[in-house]
C-alpha cells in the first residue's frame, strides 16, 4: 500500500472528523465515536452494536472511508439497525480524494427539513426576512 497509511487509520481519522463536524453543528449535543472497541447493548432481547458516531437522541451514523464510494443503501440499513429510540439513521461515506456524501431516508429528511423550516427557514426566505406568522 503506497503512502504507508493503514486503511483502519484512514477510517478512524474520518470517523473522528465526522464526530468533530457534528459537535460543531449540533452545539450542546452529546456526540460519541464508538470505534472498534464498541460496547454492545441489548435492545428488545437482541444484541445491539452501537453506530460508528452517535449524537445521543438525534442521529446514529455509519461512517465509511473507502478507496471508492461505499454502498450508501447498505450503510444506511446498517445504521437503521443501530439506532436508539428517536434517532435518525445516517450514512456518511467518503472515497479517496472525493468529498464526503451523506444519506438519510426520505421520510427522515422530510421531517428534518420540516423542523428546520419551522425553526430557522421561515426567518430568511427569498432574500428577505420573514418572521413566524408573517408572509
Amino acid at each position: 500500500m503506497s503512502g504507508g497509511r493503514k486503511p483502519a487509520d484512514k477510517g478512524r481519522r474520518f470517523e473522528l472528523a465526522v464526530k468533530h463536524d457534528l459537535e460543531r453543528a449540533l452545539v450542546g449535543a452529546r456526540v460519541i465515536r464508538h470505534g472498534h472497541a464498541q460496547r454492545r447493548a441489548v435492545k428488545d432481547g437482541e444484541e445491539l452494536v452501537p453506530p460508528d458516531v452517535q449524537a445521543k437522541g438525534i442521529l446514529a451514523a455509519e461512517v465509511k472511508h473507502h478507496h471508492a464510494y461505499a454502498n450508501l443503501i447498505s450503510e444506511l440499513e446498517v445504521a437503521s439497525g443501530r439506532v436508539a429510540g428517536g434517532e435518525w439513521p445516517l450514512a456518511v461515506v467518503k472515497a479517496d480524494r472525493k468529498p464526503a456524501v451523506a444519506a438519510l431516508y426520505w421520510e427522515d429528511l422530510q421531517e428534518l427539513l420540516g423542523l428546520w423550516w419551522r425553526e430557522a427557514g421561515q426567518k430568511e426566505h427569498n432574500g428577505r426576512y420573514v418572521g413566524k406568522g408573517e408572509s
